[in-house]
């Protein structure tokens, strides 16, 4: 696995200590969040026996919210999870480390050969551009992936309704689509949830306005039946969801971080947004990260392949 939990190493036996475990790469301190915080916590899970409330922690930590394998019904909704009640823990853990980005590039690579109209090649190049982006790279060990995933298996799932060729096809999309909802929700990550799922919508729309006048009437109101009927059992299952942790949401509410965090969105500079190109430099932990980028992982963005391409596109539309 590529988790940076050999940070405790240097601290047990000295930073100049060669740890015997480390087979390729170096345990990257900035990634708190996952040697620090996720894979401690799954640990302490599987001692445990995968409770709802682990009490390994001062009172007891509500995992039905968190990042970690929890042995209840949302289980069902995270298969990324399901290794840890075959495997032993190591193996279960590096099987989820490499499953959620395997996860994330069959979803893309779908999307894109549906949008591409089955360009295998551009599909394929385009998806693996798409994993190893430095966003995804420098966020591997968290929520962002799966976030991601499910919600273009949602996409997908969406713009294969509207050709559906039977009720049976039609029933298994609408049940597909309220699942791959409800584990997009249960990811439990606002700032990156929110953000993706305006450009779905955005996206799914268009893509239906475009669908729309070729379509008979009669897959118009299957599309529609099937796109509520997703959405209904959806929004019942995270109701039931939010209402057997609304006590622990309500708490959570009221923390400093994250439950009072507020980001209005907008506050990225053009500079940061463009840095794509610069992202190799934050490999070098030597090297003083700029204030501007905050971190390495805060600074971590994407090349944007689409300034390079517009030119060219405006140029054609003109010519044509």
């Amino acid at each position: 696995n590529g988790s940076s939990i050999g940070e405790y190493y240097s601290y047990f036996f000295g930073s100049n200590a060669p740890d015997p475990n480390l087979i390729v790469g170096t345990p990257r301190h900035i990634r708190w969040d996952e040697w620090g915080v996720n894979t401690p916590w799954t640990i302490a899970q599987a001692q445990s026996g995968f409770p709802k409330t682990n009490l390994q922690f001062g009172d007891g930590i509500n995992f039905s919210l968190t990042n970690v394998p929890v042995a209840n019904w949302t289980l069902v909704f995270r298969p990324q999870y399901w290794a840890y009640f075959i495997l032993p823990l190591e193996n279960a853990f590096a099987f989820v480390w490499w499953f959620r980005g395997w996860l994330m590039l069959t979803a893309a690579y779908f999307c894109l050969l549906r949008l591409t109209k089955k360009n295998l090649l551009a599909s394929a190049l385009l998806s693996l551009a798409f994993l190893f982006s430095p966003y995804i790279q420098w966020w591997y060990s968290q929520q962002e992936l799966e976030i991601t995933a499910f919600g273009l298996f949602a996409l997908l799932i969406f713009m294969d309704l509207p050709h559906a060729k039977n009720r049976a096809f039609a029933v298994i999309c609408t049940l597909l689509l309220a699942y791959s909802i409800v584990a997009y929700c249960l990811m439990l990550y606002p700032p990156f949830q929110i953000p993706l799922a305006l450009f779905l919508i955005i996206l799914s729309g268009g893509f239906l306005i475009l669908e729309w006048k070729s379509l008979a009437r009669e897959k118009r109101k299957t599309t529609i039946f099937c796109l509520l009927g997703a959405m209904i059992v959806a929004s019942i299952i995270v109701f039931v969801y939010y209402f057997s942790n609304h006590i622990d949401i309500g708490t959570m509410q009221k923390t400093v971080y994250p439950g009072q965090r507020i980001e209005t969105g907008g506050g990225i500079s053009l500079i940061s947004i463009l840095s794509g190109p610069f992202d190799i430099q934050f490999l070098k932990d030597s090297r003083n990260v700029a204030a501007l980028f905050g971190n390495q992982s805060e600074g971590a963005t994407y090349l944007l392949i689409a300034i390079l391409c517009l030119p060219v596109f405006i140029i054609k539309i003109f010519w044509n």
